[in-house]
């Protein structure tokens, strides 16, 4: 049978099936606030009319489907309609339109039924503003429902916002750094101006000014890197989404990319190295052994888990490790490498059985020589930094320790590395990845390893050097020598008036 193509002989192969006319919001620019006419349930296809109509599509080689509404989730069972649309044998890609209202209960049952993909309609982030363009909706229902696609496996989930002058077109730059922060795909769609509603037509935004806008993050001006919540793909993703928008390929516009992408070798290993490269240097200025140093780690992702497996490499013990499901602690240190297999194989700590049981409070506050907190934010507060019996904290994760708590460590003589000298080999990397984007030329790992050695080693000891000038801490040397070398280049270049 001859397949289906278009006037100028591209094959067709994907089909959008409307599942339904029904929708639960009411957005300004799908329909007047009162509704509109709908059709008579007995006149929509059934779900076994439209599995049918897809059999015979699928003889004429459409392989892929869309399914779209109205909103698909107010229909009943669609989860039921993937399953029977997966069965059949030349179907290889299912995707969903939808505005997320629905979408968290759902998420789990339609990607075990066989959908891949979903594409969420979402055209602001301020909660007010979504009430006043959907006339009913509430903004939190829609972004649950996005982050429980990412956890069902529904990726890439992508967010299609419509650009309105005078509406959202503030919001770009929002959406962009949603893209960076969280992985989202979005996709910026021109409010078309073919109603002949000059109220609706006169919001028409052209392309070439959403461009203009999002064009605030490029190479040469804000270049993302990984943090919580992303990873190689997720960079990869927003790489892609980037070089769309400015229709050529740009690696150089985020950090933390795939090898085969323009990332650097090394980069996934650079926070965790930068970590251990100081916390060898700290015991080194207090006259600890490296050989031996036992070792506490709160959250075991990349940082952390890096961060322990080269501690251990250098001789260290780590005795104590924990991730958001449970803390395990061992007197004889734990196989490092271990611990990270289960987590590969089990997705969490939970249930590794070389340790034993403590709460992350708990792990905060043994008597190690360095604790590495590599979780979250405002973990060493007033309420625990007394307690807390480490020779070295080595900060990790961005802002573990609160300003108060940062006191009540000094008085008790622990020595903090602090966050934005400890966790700077992830950034320090980046670096590196823009550069090697930048000149089309890559470096070996060793290199890399090497030349973020020795920028570590240097930061430490002149903000250690400071330190000691100014018989300050080190997080109030870190950020004098930041300072000051800021002020320096201003004061060279001189103000343009």
């Amino acid at each position: 049978m001859t397949g289906l193509s278009d006037s100028f002989q591209r094959p067709i192969n994907y089909l959008r099936i409307s599942v339904t006319d029904r929708c639960n919001l009411r957005c300004q620019y799908c329909m007047p606030e009162e509704g509109v006419a709908l059709m008579s349930h007995a006149d929509i296809l059934t779900y076994e009319e439209i599995v049918a109509i897809v059999r015979a599509a699928a003889g004429l080689g459409i392989n892929k489907l869309r399914l779209t509404g109205g909103e698909p989730l107010v229909r009943a069972g669609l989860a039921e309609l993937v399953r029977m649309l997966t069965a059949i044998e030349a179907i290889d890609d299912i995707s969903l339109t939808t505005n997320g209202t629905r979408l968290a209960e759902h998420a789990v049952a339609l990607h075990a039924a066989g959908l891949r993909r979903v594409n969420v309609s979402l055209d602001t982030l301020r909660p007010a503003r979504f009430r006043e363009i959907t006339r009913c909706g509430n903004l939190g229902d829609t972004l649950a429902s996005i982050r429980a696609a990412h956890e069902a496996g529904l990726e890439p989930v992508k967010i299609n916002c419509v650009v309105m002058a005078g509406f959202n077109e503030d919001e770009l730059v929002d959406f962009a750094v949603k893209t960076r922060d969280e992985g989202w795909h979005v996709r910026f769609i021109e409010h078309m101006p073919v109603s002949g509603d000059a109220s609706i037509d006169s919001k028409f935004v052209p392309v070439r000014e959403i461009r203009g806008i999002i064009e605030t993050l490029g190479p040469d001006s804000d270049v993302p890197a990984p943090d919580v919540n992303t990873n190689e793909r997720v960079m990869a993703w927003i790489m892609d989404t980037y070089s769309m928008h400015v229709r050529h390929t740009v690696t150089a516009v985020v950090t933390g990319k795939p090898v085969e992408m323009g990332g650097s070798l090394g980069r996934r290993e650079a926070t965790g190295r930068g970590c251990m490269i100081v916390a060898k240097e700290a015991l080194a200025h207090l006259g600890m052994d490296v050989k031996g140093a036992t070792v506490a780690i709160q959250g075991f992702g990349n940082v952390g888990s890096i961060g322990a497996q080269l501690l251990q490499r250098e001789g260290c013990k780590v005795v104590a490790i924990s991730d958001r499901t449970c803390g395990l602690h061992n007197k004889a240190g734990f196989d490092v490498d271990d611990a990270i297999a289960w987590v590969a194989a089990h997705q969490t700590l939970e249930g590794y059985p070389k340790g034993s049981r403590l709460t992350n409070d708990e792990l905060l506050t043994l008597d190690v020589d360095v604790l590495l907190p590599a979780a979250l934010e405002n973990v060493i507060t007033t309420k625990n930094a007394a307690s807390i019996r480490a020779k070295v904290i080595c900060e990790g994760a961005n802002g573990p320790t609160t300003a108060a708590a940062d006191t009540i460590l000094e008085e008790k003589g622990i020595f903090v590395v602090p966050d934005i000298l400890a966790n700077a080999g992830g950034v320090t990397v980046s670096y590196f990845e823009w550069v090697q984007d930048r000149g089309g030329y890559f470096w070996t790992e060793q290199t890399v390893n090497d030349r973020l050695t020795e920028i570590m080693q240097g930061s430490f000891r002149a903000v250690l050097q400071l330190a000691k000038q100014h018989k300050v801490n080190m997080r109030t040397a870190a950020y004098m020598l930041a300072i000051s070398r800021v002020a320096t280049v201003h004061r060279l270049r001189g103000i343009y008036a």
